[in-house]
């Protein structure tokens, strides 16, 4: 696959800080990390490239997709949107709480150029699927060699 950008923009800031420090601390004690923190949840994403088209796929467990934006300005892909939090009832407490969520925003520049009128989006069992077909300038072209 080509050089893929991932924007540091979208995931840092102070906002970031208590993932810093978890991931310091599973450096050190092998993923003994403190449960993190409220909008510290970020989906895991994969992207494949074939000749055609690159294809992201975006682990989103309980999120629902209407809660999910999509775009492509120019190269760059980002996927936005929000997972909500399970609220505590009153006359409940937690025993453990390790689920997460929050605000998510995550984008990709794309290494090749891509058409941004042949973008597909479906979401299914808690997996975003994006399809963005290369241009077709971008895409390779088998050349017709005469005979002489």
């Amino acid at each position: 696959m080509n050089d893929l950008t991932v924007h540091p923009h979208a995931e840092s800031g102070i906002f970031d800080f208590p993932r810093s420090v978890d991931d310091l601390f599973a450096r050190f004690w092998g993923g003994l990390a403190p449960v993190r923190t409220r909008n510290a949840w970020r989906p895991l994403v994969d992207i494949v490239e074939t000749p055609q088209a690159y294809h992201v796929r975006v682990e989103i467990p309980g999120v629902d997709p209407e809660d999910v934006d999509v775009t492509l300005t120019g190269d760059t892909l980002t996927i936005r949107g929000e997972k909500s939090f399970e609220q505590k009832l009153e006359d409940q407490s937690w025993c453990l709480n390790e689920r997460s969520g929050g605000r998510f925003e995550r984008s990709f520049t794309l290494p090749a150029p891509v058409s941004a009128k042949d973008i597909e989006a479906d979401a299914s069992h808690g997996i975003l699927s994006i399809k963005v077909l290369k241009a077709r300038e971008a895409q390779p072209q088998k050349i017709s060699i005469r005979k002489g």
